[in-house]
């Protein structure tokens, strides 16, 4: 089973099943003004690939990096830089604190991130796993919620 696997050190703490092409979206607020930010993310074969970013205007450190996708209008006053097709796999992310609310969207569901391990340093990274190999090596000894599959 393909999917995204979310490591704490070198345990897993979530596992979000991901079909080929589908997305997940990495949802946070940027520290200085507060904006929230929607980096989208789709599984191709066995890799991650950061496909957009969402904002409602560029704020400081957010901007389209010349060569690497394109700015549109993403309507409501909002921008997105689409089309950048970059493979991020693994991707390191430093989790904020409650103000910066690090979340994962995936089929409908939030999964918070910053509740759970704010401060701490997650490898997000494609897997191709049996389903029990997942269950029991992303199960064991997770706060109560985290879990997912």
């Amino acid at each position: 089973m393909h999917g995204l696997e979310v490591r704490a050190d070198e345990d897993c703490v979530l596992f979000l099943p991901l079909r080929d092409g589908e997305a997940v979206e990495l949802i946070w607020r940027h520290s200085v003004d507060g904006i929230e930010v929607r980096d989208r993310f789709r599984r191709r074969g066995g890799l991650l690939y950061l496909t957009s970013s969402r904002t409602p205007y560029f704020a400081s450190g957010l901007d389209q990096i010349p060569g690497r996708g394109r700015v549109v209008d993403a309507g409501r006053h909002a921008l997105a830089v689409v089309d950048i097709d970059e493979p991020v796999d693994p991707l390191p992310l430093r989790v904020g604190g409650a103000e910066v609310a690090h979340r994962l969207h995936h089929r409908g569901r939030d999964h918070d991130l910053s509740r759970h391990f704010a401060g701490q340093r997650l490898l997000l990274d494609v897997t191709g796993r049996a389903r029990a190999s997942v269950w029991l090596g992303c199960r064991g000894g997770l706060p109560e919620g985290v879990y997912s599959l």
